[in-house]
């Protein structure tokens, strides 16, 4: 074809997008709405994430070297001093971070923002910062969470057991944390609220050393470099004059392989010991013997110097940046992913509009066309479509990121200064659109040009048998796409989530390409049907094309809630061999939080389970003992004894679980008022012990190697935290257990509410409770259900739509000669029902298949005390496969059927 043929199909064909405006809309709007959604999560993910420049201004300010020490001291200052004197331009200034509660999280700062060295690294919203002591500059967060603002006085401990009071002087920001929870005090300030850390510490028997929540940072400008190198180097050399004096010096030979953490926690009676048993020990048990050994009251926390420059900082963010991962390759696949599911509509209305054009393709046959320029007019209306949608979708989507960035603020956690768009998160969802109402139309416009002249003349188009490879590569497709899948999920480049989508791609496109096959061999067995299935399935095997993309466009929808259903499902048997799902209305109190109190047993005082109990005003309390038992159930027993020849798993778990559990508590009317279950008392007035399971049953439970018959009662707790079992007194005193600790169980009459979890999270108080959650995965599925049927309706309407205008005209035919007119509500009811029903037919294995080749194939098993889920298994979600088969077809074809109009009645001659 030469340039003036191509110039005349180019006018002919934006003529004819014109000509045909409800089509072209339709698929500009349909094009439209995926390259928007695409932009828009292009632009979420760039609002989330920082660029090298922001992040290393928002961490140097304007430093060239950033040093950080751990465990500082006056001699290791006075050794940073030193190394920066050497330079004869530095200039320098230094900070302090102390992790501490400020009563709503958060750290505590004595930076000086004042410095030209810390600009950018906190803004100053509001005010200014603390000058003297007993004044504060409160992040934002902070502020909100403290109900505080400038020129109040809060009461805060910084750092101690009681609260002082404090002038807000201004409010500050982090643009990299914009969420971050801090306050900033004068160095004398800082300088009193390190000994109250330790003070407080040390009240709670936790014998940490303090100095290691404490963070020196010196921002040193005027420096080169390579400084940063040189004051490393420095410390490898000189760093060890700063380590604590070991209990025996010089160390002996035979603990030369142990840690220096774990020999500088050791005394000199337990060296001593070790010596002794290293000519029996190997260095393995020698090892777990030493950390047994460990004094606690010698636990030490070694200083630390880290230094790096502002260039190596920018290399380090930009070489953490994945091009595979970044806001244009994620926005790519998402419109990759949404748009060939419009491919297969968009598909659909120029098949449809081929068939009604066929006299007019034959006209410019007649005149002249080659197959050439009539393939290049069809493709060419779908590159208008596509420009135009891309257009409105680029448009759409930058218009929402610019009018919708204050809301996209309470959403990311960085400081958003400008519009998160970039021209490469714009530039790959335009061309994937372009690209997709191009290939939409390339099969009609194929289809199209094979037509000889004379049959198009007559309107007519030829049917032609199914390619016979067309089968065998939609099942190479989806073996592809399978492989890929699995490659993906052992990779470990930055590339395997864009691997996995063309993987996943490939096969839902392999599944729809083998479609017109199987619907042209159910269309061969149509006469064993009555007369209006029959019809139904005559039309599919005619106009497979159409109906082959139809079944594929619901398809790839109904995969969605099959996907869901089998990952509900998965998380639903891994949980279910711990226990039922934990209650959104349990709070375990643990005990004060930093203590160096035995967490798996608990040590909470009546102060800490008050202080969570004023959170939750009204709620039932109860205290738990907990017993010092080795706890065993049945199913732990069994799984241990079929593993037996996978021992490094076994012994694993006995040693983490097992040996060390803590899983039983003493029975106490207080415990069984506040889980309010009727059965457990009853079974322990009986003498019984109770099982806090999943199922109403009898079972037996191994407390300290004594099998004790037990009843096992369905009731969901926090399997973590609270006590699996209840022993009656009776029971305790015949196996002769003792107390182990004291926990507190609060239990309300409605589920915790994020205000409340947030409030008892900020406690000094350690807690366990269920994750407060907006909806439960019962009603995920329900509603993820409802979406798909909504969804289901607005495409199968579309394709209704597109396939009535080609069967009116034989309906009303048949209504002429003696069919009933409601012929039009009953076939096209039952159209869209066989197009639901073969979908879901097609997403049920094909969605399980995505799961199983995606889930885990470690080796490993999860073992609980209910049961076992071994790796990579899947389960088979047939509760929503039901759904999806057989209530979301019948659904769909009597909305259809009810909404559709029957055909007019007309004289027979006009009809025919």
């Amino acid at each position: 074809m030469n340039l003036t043929g191509l110039r005349a199909a180019t006018r002919i064909a934006r003529r004819s997008a014109l000509r045909h405006r409800k089509r072209t809309i339709l698929i500009v709007l349909l094009i439209a709405a995926p390259v928007a959604a695409a932009i828009v999560v292009a632009g979420f993910v760039r609002a989330s994430q920082d660029d090298p420049v922001r992040a290393t201004q928002g961490t140097f300010g304007a430093a060239s070297v950033r040093i950080d020490t751990g465990t500082p001291g006056s001699a290791l200052d006075d050794w940073i001093a030193d190394q920066i004197a050497g330079e004869p331009d530095a200039d320098f200034t230094k900070y302090r971070e102390l992790y501490t509660n400020l009563g709503w999280g958060g750290e505590l700062l004595d930076i000086n923002l004042g410095h030209p060295l810390a600009r950018g690294i906190f803004f100053v919203v509001e005010g200014t910062t603390p000058s003297v002591r007993n004044q504060v500059a409160l992040s934002s967060r902070l502020a909100e969470g403290l109900q505080a603002s400038v020129g109040d006085t809060v009461e805060l401990t910084l750092g101690g057991s009681t609260t002082l009071g404090y002038t807000v002087t201004g409010l500050v920001q982090d643009p990299l944390r914009i969420r971050r929870a801090f306050a900033i005090v004068t160095p004398q300030e800082m300088d009193a609220a390190i000994p109250r850390a330790e003070a407080q510490r040390a009240e709670r028997d936790n014998t940490t050393v303090v100095a290691s929540q404490v963070r020196s940072t010196w921002l040193v400008g005027g420096v080169d470099s390579r400084f940063s190198a040189r004051v490393l180097s420095e410390w490898e050399r000189s760093g060890t004059e700063f380590w604590p004096t070991p209990a025996v010096d010089p160390r002996p030979p035979e603990l030369e392989f142990l840690s220096v953490e774990t020999y500088y926690s050791l005394d000199a009676g337990a060296i001593e010991e070790l010596v002794d048993l290293a000519s029996t020990l190997g260095d393995e048990a020698l090892r777990e013997a030493a950390f047994d050994r460990v004094d606690p009251d010698r636990m030490v926390s070694f200083p630390w110097v880290d230094a790096v420059s502002r260039d190596e900082w920018v290399r380090r963010v930009a070489t953490g940046e994945s091009t595979l991962g970044g806001p244009p390759a994620l926005g790519t696949l998402v419109s990759v992913l949404l748009l060939a599911e419009v491919a297969l509509v968009a598909g659909a209305a120029y098949a449809t509009g081929i068939r009604r054009r066929m006299r007019e393709i034959g006209l410019l046959g007649s005149n002249g066309a080659t197959d050439t320029h009539v393939r290049t007019i069809v493709v060419g209306e779908g590159i208008v479509a596509g420009l135009l949608g891309s257009t409105l979708g680029t448009a759409m989507a930058v218009t929402l990121l610019i009018m919708g960035r204050p809301l996209m603020q309470r959403f990311v956690d960085r400081l958003l200064t400008a519009p998160p768009v970039a021209v490469a998160d714009v530039v790959g969802p335009a061309v994937v659109g372009i690209l997709a109402a191009t290939v939409a139309a390339w099969a009609p416009a194929r289809t199209a040009s094979s037509v000889p002249t004379v049959a198009a003349l007559h309107g007519r188009m030829p049917q032609k048998a199914p390619r016979r490879w067309i089968a065998p590569a939609g099942l190479g497709l989806v073996g592809f796409g399978m492989l890929l899948v699995i490659v993906a999920k052992v990779a470990l480049g930055q590339g395997a989530a864009i691997q996995a989508g063309l993987g996943v791609i490939f096969m839902v496109g392999g599944v729809a390409l083998s479609t017109g096959p199987i619907v042209a061999s159910i269309g061969s067995h149509a006469d064993r049907f009555r007369a209006t299935p029959r019809l139904v399935l005559r039309d599919a095997a005619r106009q497979r094309t159409r109906a082959s993309v139809a079944i594929a466009a619901v398809m790839v929808v109904l995969l969605g809630p099959v996907v869901m259903g089998v990952g509900i499902g998965n998380a639903r048997a891994e949980h279910a061999v711990r226990g039922l799902p934990p209650a959104n209305n349990h709070v375990i109190v643990i005990g004060a939080a930093g203590s160096d109190g035995n967490y798996a047993a608990g040590y909470a005082t009546l102060a800490d389970i008050a202080a969570v109990r004023a959170v939750i005003p009204g709620s039932t309390v109860a205290e738990i003992t907990t017993l010092d038992a080795a706890v065993t159930f049945e199913p732990e027993i069994s799984a241990l004894g079929e593993l037996g020849n996978r021992r490094s798993e076994v012994d694993e778990y006995q040693q983490t679980v097992l040996q060390y559990n803590l899983r039983a508590a003493v029975n106490t009317p207080s415990l069984v008022a506040a889980l309010g279950e009727p059965e457990i008392g009853l079974a322990l007035e009986r003498g019984e012990t109770v099982v806090l399971g999943v199922k109403n049953r009898d079972t037996t439970v191994t407390v300290d190697g004594v099998p004790v018959q037990a009843t096992e009662i369905a009731i969901p707790v926090s399997a973590w935290a609270m006590p699996l079992v209840l022993l009656p007194p009776p029971v305790v005193e015949d196996l002769g257990l003792q107390p182990a600790g004291t926990k507190g169980l609060l239990v309300s009459d409605r589920p915790i509410t994020g205000a409340q979890a947030n409030a008892i999270w900020n406690l000094d108080v350690a807690v366990l409770m269920g994750t407060v959650e907006l909806l439960t995965l019962e009603q995920i599925r329900w509603l993820g259900l409802g979406v798909t049927f909504l969804v289901v309706l607005g495409i199968i309407g579309l394709i209704t739509a597109l396939s009535a205008t080609e069967s009116d005209r034989d309906l009303a035919t048949m209504v002429a000669v003696g069919a009933p007119p409601a012929m039009r509500r009953r076939f096209l009811g039952l159209q869209t029902a066989f197009f639901a029903f073969f979908a879901g037919l097609l997403a049920a294995p094909l969605g399980w298949l995505l799961m199983k080749v995606s889930v885990s194939t470690s080796g490993w098993t999860t073992i609980g005390p209910f049961g076992t889920v071994p790796s990579g298994f899947t389960t088979v979600p047939w509760g929503v496969i039901a759904v999806v088969v057989l209530v979301m077809p019948v659904a769909v074809g009597g909305v259809t059927a009810l909404v559709v109009k029957s055909s007019p009645t007309m004289p027979t001659r006009q009809a025919l």
